[in-house]
């Protein structure tokens, strides 16, 4: 499969996907699982730096929220090591593949 790579410099993170609605915690780690940034959300009112759009089809979050929270989980140094784990208010959890981040 492709190697996909999220660059900050490039601007916010996109999240695609669907029932983006019932989540309720967002978590940036690593392929061991060591959490970078973990984000509880309220779809309805999510904290700033973080949208949902209204048909839970894509999150949104913003470059600032990442450089301002821990802007290290995005130098992965080269490696397809970081992922994003979603929560959903039932406690499932699902996360992305495996990706490269750069600052």
């Amino acid at each position: 499969g492709s190697v996909s790579t999220y660059d900050l410099s490039n601007g916010n993170l996109v999240i695609n996907g669907n029932n983006f609605l019932g989540v309720k915690t967002i978590a940036l780690e690593d392929n061991a699982t060591n959490a970078y940034i973990t984000t509880n959300v309220n779809p309805a009112a999510p904290p700033a730096g973080i949208t949902i759009n209204t048909t839970g089809t894509q999150i949104t979050i913003t470059s600032t929220y990442i450089s301002d929270n821990n802007s290290s989980w995005t130098d992965s140094n080269a490696a397809q090591n970081r992922v994003i784990r979603l929560t959903s208010a039932a406690n499932q959890n699902g996360t992305t593949q495996l990706i490269v981040t750069q600052p």
